[in-house]
């Protein structure tokens, strides 16, 4: 009986040795680092202007019972970035930092993903053999803009009575991303007043980043009997799917106006006493340019414009 007794004596003192003799890094949890991140409070603004970045608040946790010394690494893929890359931790304790990321003026649309990395680099004034990375991804929207221009092919052209003809223009997509422009013409009415016809064949059309489409208005002008001398506006307005609007709802259009000089004669078919006294008066007024009959131009209803 005493001689069990002294054995259990002796294994216990042998226990009590082996735990004086663990070295400190086993004392307590391993070292470690646990790295959170909170998400963006809104999307990256990329138009011009703007400030091209996003601020995140992240969090360096220490759950072990060591001092640690913390390194930091980011990956933001396409974009540029700012962070500590150290941190000290001590025992349970935690530290929060934040990431900044940037992006470039009219960077494409759409999600980048960043992540950040930590990982226990000394503990205790020791430097760490076995580190264990330790990471947290966030996303960052990239917002789309509207940024856009209008473009006329011709900005002035010169016109007889009864003339057709398509006037282009060019709808220029600036932002970053695919976007649809609804097309009107403000003074439309305006110009059917004075005995225009015209024709906007689409109202809307969707452009691709950094490209343009055409968009073509057929116009017939005035053939108003006898001389016409005028100016006139012809004016496109467009307007964007994404663009800001005001209170009502409404968006700030784009334009772009053109002007057309409608110059010269409208006379009916010849056949009367008055049409030639139409058209002598006409050579009276008007500086001739044609001596002949190959330039006076008969329409396909037997009508005949003439310009001088």
């Amino acid at each position: 009986m005493r001689g069990r007794r002294l054995v259990a004596v002796l294994v216990l003192y042998t226990v009590s040795l082996a735990a004086m003799a663990t070295p400190a890094s086993a004392q307590g949890v391993a070292p470690d680092v646990t790295i959170t991140c909170d998400s963006p409070d809104g999307g990256m603004d990329v138009s011009p202007g703007a400030t091209y970045s996003v601020t995140v608040t992240c969090t360096a946790n220490n759950p072990s019972s060591h001092q640690v010394t913390v390194r930091l690494q980011v990956n933001a893929r396409d974009l540029a970035y700012a962070a500590p890359g150290v941190v000290t931790l001590n025992t349970q304790g935690s530290q929060s930092f934040d990431v900044t990321v940037m992006g470039q003026p009219r960077m494409e649309h759409g999600s980048r993903s960043v992540t950040v990395t930590g990982y226990v680099d000394q503990f205790n004034g020791v430097q760490n053999p076995t580190p264990s990375p330790r990471e947290s991804t966030f996303l960052v929207q990239i917002e789309q803009f509207a940024y856009f221009r209008v473009e006329a092919v011709e900005p002035f052209t010169q016109l007889g009575p009864r003339d057709d003809y398509y006037f282009e223009f060019k709808i220029h997509n600036d932002g970053n991303a695919r976007d649809k422009f609804y097309i009107s013409i403000p003074n439309q009415l305006t110009l059917e007043e004075a005995d225009f016809q015209v024709v906007l064949p689409a109202v809307s059309i969707e452009v691709d980043p950094q490209q343009y489409e055409k968009v073509r208005v057929q116009v017939r002008t005035p053939k108003t009997q006898g001389w016409t001398d005028r100016y006139f506006q012809l004016t496109l307005d467009s307007t964007s799917d994404y663009e800001d609007r005001d209170t009502s709802g409404n968006a700030k259009p784009t334009s772009q106006t053109i002007t057309i000089y409608v110059r010269g004669i409208y006379l009916p078919a010849p056949g009367a006493v008055a049409t030639l006294g139409m058209m002598m008066l006409a050579v009276a007024f008007a500086r001739p340019r044609a001596t002949n009959d190959s330039e006076i131009i008969v329409d396909n209803d037997g009508e005949r414009p003439w310009a001088p």
